[in-house]
């Protein structure tokens, strides 16, 4: 369970980085900012 609840939380980042890109960008934000997201999260750079 605690696998489960930790893998969902990694994910919680570059999520929130794409639903960011996708208010500013539309539709095309949504790649980028995922991306983006899960570059800030492996290098713990965080918002």
């Amino acid at each position: 369970m605690m696998d489960i609840g930790a893998a969902a939380f990694t994910m919680m980042v570059p999520v929130l980085a794409a639903f960011i890109a996708f208010g500013i960008a539309d539709r095309p934000g949504i790649a980028p900012g995922l991306v983006g997201g899960v570059l800030a999260s492996n290098i713990k750079a965080g918002f």
